[in-house]
Protein backbone atom coordinates (compact mmCIF):
# COMPACT_ATOMS: atom_id res chain seq x y z
CA UNK A 1 0.00 0.00 0.00
CA UNK A 2 1.26 3.19 -1.08
CA UNK A 3 -1.46 5.77 0.66
CA UNK A 4 -1.14 7.81 -1.74
CA UNK A 5 2.11 8.72 -1.11
CA UNK A 6 4.35 7.84 -4.29
CA UNK A 7 3.67 4.90 -7.10
CA UNK A 8 6.98 2.60 -6.52
CA UNK A 9 6.24 -0.84 -5.77
CA UNK A 10 8.53 -0.81 -3.23
CA UNK A 11 6.86 0.78 -0.06
CA UNK A 12 8.64 1.88 3.70
CA UNK A 13 5.44 1.43 5.00
CA UNK A 14 6.30 -2.91 6.36
CA UNK A 15 9.99 -1.58 7.09
CA UNK A 16 8.50 1.83 9.25
CA UNK A 17 6.49 -0.91 11.53
CA UNK A 18 8.93 -3.27 12.03
CA UNK A 19 11.14 -0.74 13.22
CA UNK A 20 8.71 0.22 15.56
CA UNK A 21 7.82 -3.00 16.77
CA UNK A 22 11.62 -3.60 17.58
CA UNK A 23 11.59 -0.18 19.98
CA UNK A 24 8.14 -0.92 21.71
CA UNK A 25 9.21 -4.40 22.45
CA UNK A 26 13.17 -4.29 22.86
CA UNK A 27 13.95 -6.87 20.34
CA UNK A 28 16.65 -7.19 18.11
CA UNK A 29 17.10 -10.00 15.30
CA UNK A 30 18.66 -12.93 17.03
CA UNK A 31 22.38 -13.85 16.08
CA UNK A 32 21.12 -16.39 13.22
CA UNK A 33 19.02 -13.87 11.47
CA UNK A 34 21.78 -11.45 11.43
CA UNK A 35 24.05 -13.40 10.43
CA UNK A 36 22.21 -14.90 7.05
CA UNK A 37 21.18 -11.07 6.51
CA UNK A 38 25.06 -9.96 6.61
CA UNK A 39 25.71 -12.33 3.95
CA UNK A 40 23.26 -11.79 1.94
CA UNK A 41 23.58 -7.97 1.95
CA UNK A 42 27.41 -8.52 1.11
CA UNK A 43 26.24 -11.05 -1.93
CA UNK A 44 24.39 -8.57 -3.07
CA UNK A 45 27.11 -5.31 -2.83
CA UNK A 46 29.79 -7.47 -4.57
CA UNK A 47 27.25 -8.73 -6.95
CA UNK A 48 26.19 -5.08 -8.15
CA UNK A 49 29.66 -3.02 -7.64
CA UNK A 50 31.25 -6.05 -10.24
CA UNK A 51 29.30 -3.56 -12.66
CA UNK A 52 30.26 -0.03 -11.54
CA UNK A 53 29.10 1.46 -14.67
CA UNK A 54 25.68 0.05 -14.68
CA UNK A 55 24.81 0.76 -10.35
CA UNK A 56 21.54 2.31 -10.18
CA UNK A 57 22.56 3.69 -6.34
CA UNK A 58 18.75 4.38 -5.79
CA UNK A 59 17.63 1.35 -6.85
CA UNK A 60 20.44 -0.40 -5.05
CA UNK A 61 19.06 1.14 -1.99
CA UNK A 62 15.50 0.12 -2.32
CA UNK A 63 16.69 -3.47 -2.90
CA UNK A 64 18.89 -3.77 0.12
CA UNK A 65 15.92 -2.19 2.10
CA UNK A 66 13.84 -5.18 0.77
CA UNK A 67 16.42 -7.54 1.54
CA UNK A 68 16.52 -6.71 5.09
CA UNK A 69 12.60 -6.30 5.67
CA UNK A 70 12.70 -9.93 4.48
CA UNK A 71 15.03 -11.06 7.57
CA UNK A 72 13.41 -8.75 9.84
CA UNK A 73 9.84 -9.76 9.41
CA UNK A 74 10.89 -13.75 9.52
CA UNK A 75 12.96 -13.52 12.67
CA UNK A 76 10.05 -11.02 14.08
CA UNK A 77 6.97 -13.39 12.89
CA UNK A 78 8.96 -16.28 14.65
CA UNK A 79 8.85 -14.78 17.59
CA UNK A 80 5.20 -13.67 17.66
CA UNK A 81 4.11 -16.94 16.89
CA UNK A 82 5.95 -18.46 19.79
CA UNK A 83 3.93 -16.36 22.04
CA UNK A 84 0.66 -16.46 20.45
CA UNK A 85 -1.25 -17.68 17.40
CA UNK A 86 -2.69 -14.72 15.27
CA UNK A 87 -4.82 -16.93 13.19
CA UNK A 88 -7.74 -14.42 13.42
CA UNK A 89 -5.42 -11.78 12.23
CA UNK A 90 -4.86 -13.68 8.75
CA UNK A 91 -8.24 -14.20 8.52
CA UNK A 92 -9.71 -10.91 8.66
CA UNK A 93 -6.46 -9.76 6.46
CA UNK A 94 -8.09 -12.42 3.75
CA UNK A 95 -11.18 -11.26 3.85
CA UNK A 96 -10.06 -7.65 3.66
CA UNK A 97 -7.84 -8.24 0.71
CA UNK A 98 -10.69 -10.76 -0.75
CA UNK A 99 -13.88 -7.82 -0.33
CA UNK A 100 -12.10 -5.09 -1.71
CA UNK A 101 -10.58 -7.19 -4.75
CA UNK A 102 -14.22 -8.24 -5.13
CA UNK A 103 -15.59 -5.01 -5.42
CA UNK A 104 -12.96 -3.68 -7.55
CA UNK A 105 -13.64 -6.34 -9.89
CA UNK A 106 -17.11 -5.09 -10.24
CA UNK A 107 -15.76 -1.16 -10.74
CA UNK A 108 -15.64 0.54 -7.03
CA UNK A 109 -11.97 2.27 -7.20
CA UNK A 110 -13.05 4.61 -4.59
CA UNK A 111 -9.69 2.95 -2.41
CA UNK A 112 -7.48 2.54 -5.31
CA UNK A 113 -5.19 5.71 -3.78
CA UNK A 114 -3.94 3.13 -1.26
CA UNK A 115 -2.44 1.01 -3.77
CA UNK A 116 -0.24 1.63 -7.01
CA UNK A 117 -3.64 1.86 -9.21
CA UNK A 118 -2.57 -0.95 -11.88
CA UNK A 119 -5.92 -2.74 -12.44
CA UNK A 120 -6.44 -3.81 -15.82
CA UNK A 121 -9.47 -6.56 -16.78
CA UNK A 122 -6.59 -8.69 -18.48
CA UNK A 123 -4.33 -8.64 -15.27
CA UNK A 124 -6.39 -9.05 -12.69
CA UNK A 125 -7.03 -6.60 -9.69
CA UNK A 126 -4.64 -5.48 -7.29
CA UNK A 127 -6.60 -5.02 -4.14
CA UNK A 128 -4.73 -3.68 -1.41
CA UNK A 129 -1.34 -4.22 -3.56
CA UNK A 130 0.98 -2.87 -6.58
CA UNK A 131 0.12 -5.10 -8.71
CA UNK A 132 -2.47 -8.18 -9.83
CA UNK A 133 0.69 -10.80 -8.54
CA UNK A 134 1.31 -9.08 -5.73
CA UNK A 135 -2.67 -9.77 -4.33
CA UNK A 136 -2.03 -13.59 -5.54
CA UNK A 137 1.03 -13.67 -3.52
CA UNK A 138 -0.37 -12.11 -0.38
CA UNK A 139 -3.25 -14.19 -0.58
CA UNK A 140 -1.05 -17.63 -1.56
CA UNK A 141 1.01 -17.13 1.82
CA UNK A 142 -2.09 -16.36 3.62
CA UNK A 143 -3.30 -19.65 3.20
CA UNK A 144 0.09 -21.20 4.22
CA UNK A 145 0.17 -18.96 7.87
CA UNK A 146 -3.55 -20.00 8.26
CA UNK A 147 -3.13 -23.87 8.09
CA UNK A 148 0.30 -23.75 10.25
CA UNK A 149 -2.09 -21.71 12.67
CA UNK A 150 -4.43 -24.44 12.17
CA UNK A 151 -2.29 -27.06 13.44
CA UNK A 152 -1.49 -24.92 16.92
CA UNK A 153 -5.20 -24.68 17.83
CA UNK A 154 -6.70 -25.78 21.15
CA UNK A 155 -8.72 -28.75 19.93
CA UNK A 156 -10.65 -28.92 22.67
CA UNK A 157 -11.91 -25.41 23.02
CA UNK A 158 -15.84 -24.78 22.09
CA UNK A 159 -16.13 -23.68 18.86
CA UNK A 160 -13.90 -25.55 17.51
CA UNK A 161 -15.55 -27.24 14.72
CA UNK A 162 -17.30 -23.70 13.71
CA UNK A 163 -13.33 -22.60 13.64
CA UNK A 164 -12.51 -25.21 11.29
CA UNK A 165 -15.57 -24.31 9.27
CA UNK A 166 -13.98 -20.50 8.95
CA UNK A 167 -10.32 -21.75 8.21
CA UNK A 168 -11.20 -24.33 5.14
CA UNK A 169 -13.68 -21.49 3.99
CA UNK A 170 -11.40 -18.72 4.11
CA UNK A 171 -8.62 -20.73 2.40
CA UNK A 172 -10.86 -21.94 -0.68
CA UNK A 173 -11.85 -18.34 -0.98
CA UNK A 174 -8.50 -17.05 -1.17
CA UNK A 175 -7.91 -19.91 -3.78
CA UNK A 176 -10.27 -18.33 -5.81
CA UNK A 177 -9.37 -14.89 -5.08
CA UNK A 178 -5.60 -16.23 -6.41
CA UNK A 179 -7.50 -17.36 -9.88
CA UNK A 180 -10.52 -15.22 -10.72
CA UNK A 181 -9.41 -12.34 -8.88
CA UNK A 182 -5.82 -11.45 -9.02
CA UNK A 183 -5.42 -13.96 -12.42
CA UNK A 184 -1.78 -14.63 -11.38
CA UNK A 185 -0.61 -16.99 -13.91
CA UNK A 186 2.64 -17.52 -11.70
CA UNK A 187 1.03 -17.67 -8.49
CA UNK A 188 -1.48 -20.52 -9.85
CA UNK A 189 1.69 -22.39 -10.58
CA UNK A 190 2.89 -21.91 -7.18
CA UNK A 191 -0.11 -23.79 -6.34
CA UNK A 192 0.39 -26.33 -8.73
CA UNK A 193 3.90 -27.28 -7.43
CA UNK A 194 2.66 -27.32 -4.22
CA UNK A 195 0.15 -29.53 -4.59
CA UNK A 196 2.53 -31.85 -6.56
CA UNK A 197 5.40 -32.05 -3.90
CA UNK A 198 2.34 -32.39 -1.17
CA UNK A 199 0.95 -35.17 -2.66
CA UNK A 200 4.58 -36.42 -3.77
CA UNK A 201 6.02 -36.03 -0.06
CA UNK A 202 2.87 -35.19 2.24
CA UNK A 203 1.98 -37.74 5.19
CA UNK A 204 -2.01 -37.86 3.46
CA UNK A 205 -5.30 -39.97 4.39
CA UNK A 206 -7.51 -40.76 1.76
CA UNK A 207 -9.97 -38.39 2.62
CA UNK A 208 -7.60 -35.56 2.32
CA UNK A 209 -6.89 -36.52 -1.36
CA UNK A 210 -10.29 -36.68 -1.90
CA UNK A 211 -11.28 -33.05 -0.75
CA UNK A 212 -8.18 -32.03 -2.80
CA UNK A 213 -9.19 -33.91 -5.77
CA UNK A 214 -12.41 -32.00 -5.06
CA UNK A 215 -10.98 -28.19 -4.43
CA UNK A 216 -9.16 -29.19 -8.16
CA UNK A 217 -12.48 -30.07 -9.89
CA UNK A 218 -14.19 -27.41 -8.45
CA UNK A 219 -11.98 -24.49 -9.54
CA UNK A 220 -11.38 -26.37 -12.58
CA UNK A 221 -15.32 -26.38 -13.28
CA UNK A 222 -16.08 -22.62 -12.13
CA UNK A 223 -13.10 -21.42 -14.84
CA UNK A 224 -15.05 -23.56 -17.49
CA UNK A 225 -18.06 -21.57 -16.45
CA UNK A 226 -16.64 -18.39 -16.84
CA UNK A 227 -14.01 -19.01 -19.56
CA UNK A 228 -15.32 -15.97 -21.90
CA UNK A 229 -14.38 -13.74 -18.67
CA UNK A 230 -10.80 -15.62 -18.55
CA UNK A 231 -10.06 -16.23 -21.83
CA UNK A 232 -8.14 -13.12 -22.40
CA UNK A 233 -6.04 -13.05 -19.39
CA UNK A 234 -2.33 -14.03 -18.87
CA UNK A 235 -3.89 -17.26 -16.49
CA UNK A 236 -5.65 -18.61 -19.75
Amino acid sequence: MHFGTNQMDSQPWIFAFVTLYIFYTGKIINKEFFFIWLISILTYLFANFINVEGANFFLLFRSLLGVSIFFLVWSISIEIHQKRNPINIYIYSSWAYLIYGLLQSQGFGVLDWISAERTTVGRGVTSFTAEPTYFGVILFFLNFLILICKDNLNTYCVNYKRHLLIIYSTVFLNLIGIVFLAKSSMVVLWLLVTLFLYLILGKKSFNQILIILFVILTLLVIFYLNYELLKDTRLN
